[in-house]
Protein backbone atom coordinates (compact mmCIF):
# COMPACT_ATOMS: atom_id res chain seq x y z
CA UNK A 1 0.00 0.00 0.00
CA UNK A 2 1.57 3.30 -1.11
CA UNK A 3 0.15 5.08 1.94
CA UNK A 4 2.37 3.03 4.26
CA UNK A 5 6.14 3.31 3.97
CA UNK A 6 8.81 1.17 5.63
CA UNK A 7 10.99 -1.85 5.00
CA UNK A 8 7.60 -3.53 5.28
CA UNK A 9 4.88 -1.14 4.19
CA UNK A 10 2.29 -3.26 6.01
CA UNK A 11 2.84 -6.18 8.36
CA UNK A 12 -0.43 -8.02 7.84
CA UNK A 13 -2.86 -9.64 10.24
CA UNK A 14 -1.55 -12.76 12.00
CA UNK A 15 1.96 -12.30 10.54
CA UNK A 16 4.88 -13.27 12.79
CA UNK A 17 8.39 -11.84 12.31
CA UNK A 18 11.37 -12.84 14.46
CA UNK A 19 15.07 -11.96 14.62
CA UNK A 20 15.26 -9.60 11.66
CA UNK A 21 17.52 -6.55 11.47
CA UNK A 22 17.25 -4.02 8.66
CA UNK A 23 19.08 -0.82 7.79
CA UNK A 24 18.28 1.99 5.38
CA UNK A 25 16.44 5.20 4.56
CA UNK A 26 12.65 5.45 4.48
CA UNK A 27 10.82 8.44 3.00
CA UNK A 28 7.03 8.53 3.19
CA UNK A 29 4.42 11.22 2.69
CA UNK A 30 6.22 14.34 3.86
CA UNK A 31 5.35 17.27 1.67
CA UNK A 32 1.57 17.40 1.68
CA UNK A 33 -1.23 17.86 4.19
CA UNK A 34 -2.28 14.26 4.29
CA UNK A 35 -3.30 12.62 7.55
CA UNK A 36 -3.59 9.14 6.07
CA UNK A 37 -0.91 6.50 6.04
CA UNK A 38 2.11 5.97 8.27
CA UNK A 39 5.89 5.81 7.95
CA UNK A 40 8.30 3.66 9.97
CA UNK A 41 11.79 2.29 9.58
CA UNK A 42 10.88 -1.37 10.00
CA UNK A 43 7.17 -1.11 9.19
CA UNK A 44 4.77 1.57 8.06
CA UNK A 45 1.89 -0.09 9.89
CA UNK A 46 1.63 -3.26 11.95
CA UNK A 47 -1.85 -4.70 11.69
CA UNK A 48 -3.85 -6.15 14.55
CA UNK A 49 -2.86 -9.65 15.65
CA UNK A 50 0.56 -9.41 13.97
CA UNK A 51 3.68 -10.08 16.06
CA UNK A 52 7.24 -8.78 15.76
CA UNK A 53 9.92 -10.18 18.08
CA UNK A 54 13.62 -9.33 18.53
CA UNK A 55 13.83 -7.18 15.41
CA UNK A 56 15.72 -3.95 14.78
CA UNK A 57 16.02 -0.96 12.49
CA UNK A 58 18.97 1.39 11.90
CA UNK A 59 18.72 4.38 9.57
CA UNK A 60 16.55 7.42 8.87
CA UNK A 61 12.80 7.92 8.57
CA UNK A 62 10.98 10.94 7.13
CA UNK A 63 7.23 11.45 6.95
CA UNK A 64 4.35 13.74 7.88
CA UNK A 65 1.83 11.90 10.06
CA UNK A 66 2.34 8.76 12.21
CA UNK A 67 6.12 8.58 11.87
CA UNK A 68 8.29 6.31 14.02
CA UNK A 69 11.85 5.05 14.07
CA UNK A 70 10.63 1.45 14.13
CA UNK A 71 6.92 1.58 13.25
CA UNK A 72 4.70 4.38 12.03
CA UNK A 73 1.51 2.83 13.37
CA UNK A 74 0.71 -0.18 15.57
CA UNK A 75 -2.95 -1.17 15.44
CA UNK A 76 -5.81 -2.79 17.30
CA UNK A 77 -9.17 -4.05 16.08
CA UNK A 78 -12.35 -4.67 18.09
CA UNK A 79 -15.01 -7.06 16.84
CA UNK A 80 -17.94 -8.50 18.78
CA UNK A 81 -16.44 -7.31 22.05
CA UNK A 82 -13.05 -8.91 21.42
CA UNK A 83 -9.93 -6.77 21.02
CA UNK A 84 -7.06 -7.92 18.81
CA UNK A 85 -3.79 -6.01 19.07
CA UNK A 86 -0.46 -6.11 17.29
CA UNK A 87 2.50 -7.09 19.47
CA UNK A 88 6.05 -5.69 19.38
CA UNK A 89 8.48 -7.23 21.87
CA UNK A 90 12.25 -6.81 22.40
CA UNK A 91 12.59 -4.64 19.29
CA UNK A 92 14.72 -1.53 18.83
CA UNK A 93 15.37 1.43 16.56
CA UNK A 94 18.38 3.67 16.14
CA UNK A 95 17.07 6.27 13.76
CA UNK A 96 17.02 9.88 12.65
CA UNK A 97 13.29 10.57 12.53
CA UNK A 98 11.69 13.64 10.94
CA UNK A 99 7.95 14.17 11.33
CA UNK A 100 5.19 16.70 11.91
CA UNK A 101 2.15 14.94 13.42
CA UNK A 102 1.97 11.98 15.82
CA UNK A 103 5.66 11.12 15.61
CA UNK A 104 8.07 9.38 17.97
CA UNK A 105 11.53 7.90 18.25
CA UNK A 106 10.16 4.35 18.19
CA UNK A 107 6.48 4.54 17.17
CA UNK A 108 4.26 7.29 15.82
CA UNK A 109 0.72 6.16 16.68
CA UNK A 110 0.18 3.14 18.93
CA UNK A 111 -2.82 1.12 20.07
CA UNK A 112 -1.02 -2.23 20.21
CA UNK A 113 1.09 -4.12 22.76
CA UNK A 114 4.65 -2.81 23.00
CA UNK A 115 7.00 -4.16 25.63
CA UNK A 116 10.74 -4.26 26.26
CA UNK A 117 11.50 -2.08 23.23
CA UNK A 118 14.27 0.55 22.94
CA UNK A 119 14.76 3.70 20.89
CA UNK A 120 17.92 5.68 20.22
CA UNK A 121 18.72 8.51 17.82
CA UNK A 122 16.92 11.79 17.14
CA UNK A 123 13.51 13.20 16.30
CA UNK A 124 13.30 16.45 14.38
CA UNK A 125 9.93 18.20 14.47
CA UNK A 126 9.45 19.89 11.14
CA UNK A 127 6.99 22.58 10.13
CA UNK A 128 5.86 22.46 6.53
CA UNK A 129 4.99 25.99 5.35
CA UNK A 130 1.28 26.53 4.93
CA UNK A 131 0.29 23.46 6.94
CA UNK A 132 -0.77 22.91 10.55
CA UNK A 133 1.60 23.24 13.49
CA UNK A 134 3.23 20.00 14.66
CA UNK A 135 1.37 18.04 17.32
CA UNK A 136 1.90 14.96 19.55
CA UNK A 137 5.64 14.29 19.40
CA UNK A 138 7.57 12.15 21.90
CA UNK A 139 10.99 10.63 22.41
CA UNK A 140 9.50 7.12 22.34
CA UNK A 141 5.91 7.48 21.06
CA UNK A 142 3.98 10.31 19.45
CA UNK A 143 0.59 9.13 20.73
CA UNK A 144 -0.38 5.91 22.49
CA UNK A 145 -3.77 4.51 23.38
CA UNK A 146 -2.44 1.36 25.00
CA UNK A 147 0.08 0.58 27.74
CA UNK A 148 3.83 0.67 27.19
CA UNK A 149 5.77 -1.77 29.37
CA UNK A 150 9.54 -1.76 30.11
CA UNK A 151 10.34 0.51 27.18
CA UNK A 152 13.35 2.83 27.00
CA UNK A 153 14.42 5.85 25.01
CA UNK A 154 17.59 7.85 24.52
CA UNK A 155 16.12 9.86 21.64
CA UNK A 156 16.87 13.57 21.57
CA UNK A 157 13.98 15.66 20.22
CA UNK A 158 14.65 18.97 18.48
CA UNK A 159 12.39 21.29 16.57
CA UNK A 160 12.60 23.74 13.71
CA UNK A 161 9.63 25.76 14.95
CA UNK A 162 8.29 26.87 18.32
CA UNK A 163 4.62 26.60 19.26
CA UNK A 164 4.18 22.88 18.64
CA UNK A 165 1.57 21.20 20.85
CA UNK A 166 1.66 18.05 23.01
CA UNK A 167 5.40 17.55 23.12
CA UNK A 168 6.65 15.01 25.68
CA UNK A 169 10.06 13.67 26.57
CA UNK A 170 8.69 10.11 26.44
CA UNK A 171 5.17 10.33 24.95
CA UNK A 172 3.55 13.26 23.22
CA UNK A 173 -0.05 12.27 23.97
CA UNK A 174 -1.27 9.57 26.35
CA UNK A 175 -4.84 8.39 25.86
CA UNK A 176 -6.51 5.80 28.13
CA UNK A 177 -3.24 3.99 28.84
CA UNK A 178 -0.41 3.55 31.34
CA UNK A 179 3.39 3.58 31.20
CA UNK A 180 5.04 0.93 33.39
CA UNK A 181 8.74 0.39 34.19
CA UNK A 182 9.92 2.71 31.43
CA UNK A 183 13.12 4.74 31.38
CA UNK A 184 14.76 7.65 29.59
CA UNK A 185 18.41 8.66 29.33
CA UNK A 186 19.26 11.95 31.06
CA UNK A 187 20.61 13.56 27.90
CA UNK A 188 17.22 13.00 26.24
CA UNK A 189 15.30 14.97 28.89
CA UNK A 190 14.21 18.48 27.89
CA UNK A 191 13.63 20.34 31.20
CA UNK A 192 10.96 22.49 29.55
CA UNK A 193 8.76 19.46 28.81
CA UNK A 194 6.89 16.93 30.93
CA UNK A 195 7.48 13.22 30.38
CA UNK A 196 4.02 13.16 28.78
CA UNK A 197 2.93 16.17 26.75
CA UNK A 198 -0.81 15.63 27.27
CA UNK A 199 -2.35 13.04 29.60
CA UNK A 200 -6.06 12.60 28.94
CA UNK A 201 -6.88 10.72 32.16
CA UNK A 202 -5.63 11.87 35.53
CA UNK A 203 -5.43 8.33 36.90
CA UNK A 204 -3.09 7.05 34.19
CA UNK A 205 0.16 5.64 35.59
CA UNK A 206 3.35 7.31 34.33
CA UNK A 207 6.25 5.24 35.65
CA UNK A 208 9.40 6.58 33.98
CA UNK A 209 12.87 6.53 35.52
CA UNK A 210 15.64 8.86 34.36
CA UNK A 211 18.69 6.65 33.99
CA UNK A 212 21.56 6.02 31.65
CA UNK A 213 19.97 2.71 30.71
CA UNK A 214 22.62 1.93 28.13
CA UNK A 215 24.98 1.21 31.02
CA UNK A 216 22.29 0.70 33.67
CA UNK A 217 23.24 3.62 35.94
CA UNK A 218 20.26 5.33 37.62
CA UNK A 219 20.27 9.10 37.95
CA UNK A 220 19.68 11.04 41.14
Amino acid sequence: DADYSGFFGVVGRSAVIRDLSVEGQVVGKSSEKDYTGATGGFAGTVMEDAQIWDSHFIGSVTGYNSVGGFAGEVREFVIEGNTYRALLSACSSSAEVTGTWNSGGFVGTNSGLINSCDADGTVTIRLIPGLDLPISIGGFAGITGHDLMSCRTAVIVSYEVSGANRMGNFVGELLDADLYYCSISPEAVNPDWYMVGLKHYGNSTVDITVEDWQDGSPEG
